[in-house]
């Protein structure tokens, strides 16, 4: 594992909603929630960090849909190897299988995903946060995986 630096929260935040933006089982909710609050897509799609209100304004999307806010921690950005990959915890449901599936063959045709993100326990074990189904995809075949694989990782 690389430690490529500190990042704040609202880029954490911009990432997952990004992921999720174009996601077969949380797109809609986002789209839906963008729509009630009448903003648009390019708040996700071009972010603004140096803007507080974007900034708030896209925490306040995923507290809606998620339920939930990120945990006040520290993040930073890593670099993890295939084998740092597959020391982390993640869950899956069986009825995952087929869209596990089609996450694996998006990731040996265009060979990127979004950034997954990690929470490291009080047990210091890697945890996802964000991003089970794509890690369990990329663990399907790891030897198809680049050299180092971009996270983000509260502490």
């Amino acid at each position: 594992m690389q430690f490529k630096g500190k990042v704040a929260e609202a880029e954490v935040v911009h990432e997952w909603l990004k992921a999720e933006l174009w996601s077969p089982r949380f797109g809609k909710k986002v789209k839906t929630v963008l729509r009630q609050l009448k903003l648009s897509q390019d708040l996700i799609l071009h972010p603004n960090f140096n803007q507080r209100r974007e900034n708030l304004q896209r925490k306040k999307i995923l507290k809606l849909y998620r339920h939930q806010e990120l945990p006040l921690v520290s993040w930073e950005k890593v670099d993890l190897t295939p084998e740092d990959l597959g020391k982390i915890y993640y869950r899956v449901n069986q009825h995952d299988q087929a869209l596990i599936l089609k996450l694996y063959r998006h990731l040996r045709t265009h060979g990127f995903f979004p950034k997954i993100i990690l929470l490291k326990d009080k047990n210091r074990q890697l945890k996802v946060l964000e991003g089970n189904l794509r890690l369990a995809a990329m663990l399907y075949q790891p030897e198809i995986l680049p050299k180092t694989t971009p996270a983000f990782i509260g502490y």
